[in-house]
């Protein structure tokens, strides 16, 4: 096992070599991200802010369940793996 210095100087050589080879994200990634971020925000918020008494009819039990967990879970998982994919495409650790 290395001593201090040289273990620094080790350590200091790996990250040096990681960030000459890591390709930066995308502008089209940073982009995407930037919406994302933005539309869950003003989701979140909306969802906060909303005042709960602003229905005009009474709420009563629906007679049929609707489709909301189960479109809601696949539209995550939708999700979830196109932004998975993207990222791996976009990953420097991919080997040609």
């Amino acid at each position: 096992m290395p001593a201090g210095d040289d273990r620094e100087r080790a350590i200091a050589e790996i990250a040096a070599a990681g960030r000459a080879t890591r390709k930066p994200a995308s502008r089209a990634l940073w982009i995407a991200a930037a919406i994302a971020g933005a539309l869950g925000l003003a989701g979140f918020a909306i969802a906060m802010l909303a005042d709960g008494s602003t229905t005009t009819t009474p709420s009563r039990s629906p007679e049929v369940r609707s489709l909301s967990f189960g479109t809601g879970l696949a539209v995550g998982v939708v999700a979830g793996l196109i932004l998975g994919y993207v990222l791996f495409r976009h990953s420097s650790r991919r080997r040609p």
